[in-house]
């Protein structure tokens, strides 16, 4: 398809000063300069030439050669032209006019069933530089493999309204650095510096006085959705790696002095630190390392996920999930149990939780120590006995302190005389309370 503009509109006339149509007027067509005479067209596919001067008729309006009654349209490419409009005698009736915008150049569209490409130079970088004007548009790809380094931004004013560029951490082992000498408006506030974690990538757009953060990607290293925590700490560490986050804890200290509990404090790794302060109720979700805990943000603050020791003792909360090591916390649930066995007079453990030891303190007597002291002996201890072929046996609690629980097995006489026959036997126990 040939690139054409129609130059004049189909009602165009050339009249003097007075509104009157002039007669064989010519509207003459050069090259820019004004140069070389340029030849126009009748039709839109430039196939019919008109030469470079257009005649008039009596009434004025453009015809296809001098002298003839037919009316045309004119048309031209895509490069820009001179034109003017004299009367026959070449006197000026239009001022001419240079540099007059022709067709629009689609030589570079995608035609018609064709697919195209967006052009997104990317550039590596192993070590700290400056983004430049060059760079609009541009994705550094940064490896910090070798060790952190910083990218430093140029001055938003300098780059001007719509100058976006992008930065990527491509690398496997340390953070990124992103500086500017002015304000980065970020969701979480207006910075001055930050850290891309491997795999995380940022846009950043100028509007000719400061810099944004446009686009956030996060790193598809399997944390998506879960905010990396190094530690729950009131007062900052000495030496963080960059981008290392903390929850700051109550009364923080030094540069940590105007954050509030709960706030998460990010290392730039320019010794500077980033506050961001989760929203009311938003349900962030962190994984804090050095304790193996994940935390949701509920209300103001972070709560863990998972019940702790006070918790199970309470046995109210509804929202927090169980370990199992804290499972028999809970008021309800057996403190500790034993099946008690005895072989050629000794004393075992058969099977059990939270029962350390026992031991034989007489024929009949049985000591059962526990392996975390309750706390205190008001505690609720349940004792059964295996029976022996043809007998008849009893059980009881003899003694119980926080730390032990003393069973004694019997077997009465005929006359009811519980401590006439103590027998070493089987037996189970099991203990609720409180530990």
């Amino acid at each position: 398809m040939v690139d054409s503009v129609q130059i004049l509109d189909s009602g165009f006339r050339v009249l003097d000063a007075n509104g009157n149509p002039i007669n064989n007027a010519k509207i003459k067509f050069r090259e820019v300069g004004p140069g070389a005479t340029r030849t126009v067209y009748s039709d839109k596919d430039l196939a019919t030439p008109l030469g470079h001067t257009v005649r008039t008729r009596s009434d004025g309006y453009p015809v296809v050669s001098f002298g003839s009654n037919t009316t045309v349209l004119i048309y031209t490419g895509n490069t820009p032209y001179h034109v003017e409009i004299t009367d026959e005698n070449d006197v000026a009736i239009f001022p001419a006019k240079d540099n007059v915008r022709g067709a629009l150049d689609t030589s570079a569209f995608v035609p018609a069933g064709g697919t195209s490409i967006l052009n997104e130079p990317v550039l590596s970088k192993t070590g700290s530089e400056t983004i430049i004007a060059a760079d609009k548009g541009k994705l550094w790809a940064c490896n910090a493999n070798g060790g952190f380094f910083t990218v430093t931004l140029f001055s938003a004013i300098t780059a001007g309204d719509g100058f976006t560029f992008g930065v990527r951490n491509d690398g496997t082992a340390n953070p990124v650095g992103i500086s500017a000498g002015q304000n980065i408006a970020t969701p979480w506030g207006n910075i001055t510096a930050f850290s891309l974690r491997p795999g995380e990538t940022v846009w950043l757009s100028s509007n000719g006085s400061t810099w944004k953060l446009s686009k956030y990607y996060p790193s598809l290293n399997g944390t998506v959705g879960i905010i990396e925590i190094a530690g729950r700490l009131s007062t900052p560490p000495v030496s963080p790696v960059a981008g290392a986050r903390y929850i700051v804890g109550a009364a923080p200290t030094d540069a940590w002095v105007t954050f509030a509990q709960h706030d998460i404090a990010e290392a730039t790794g320019q010794g500077t630190w980033n506050r961001i302060r989760p929203p009311t109720d938003c349900g962030w979700l962190a994984y804090v390392r050095d304790e193996d805990i994940y935390y949701s943000f509920q209300g103001s603050a972070w709560v863990s996920s998972f019940a702790n020791a006070a918790d199970m003792e309470a046995g109210t909360n509804l929202t927090r999930a169980v370990t199992p090591g804290l499972l028999h916390r809970h008021p309800g649930v057996p403190k500790a149990w034993a099946l008690v066995t005895y072989s050629g007079g000794t004393p075992l453990i058969a099977a059990g939780y939270g029962f350390s030891s026992v031991s034989d303190q007489s024929i009949g007597v049985t000591r059962v120590n526990f392996t975390t002291a309750m706390s205190g002996a008001n505690y609720c201890p349940n004792a059964t006995t295996q029976q022996a072929s043809g007998s008849v046996q009893t059980i009881y609690i003899n003694d119980k302190t926080a730390s032990y629980v003393e069973v004694v097995t019997i077997v009465p006489t005929s006359s009811g005389n519980v401590t006439a026959n103590p027998l070493d036997q089987n037996f189970s126990v099991a203990v609720l309370g409180d530990q």
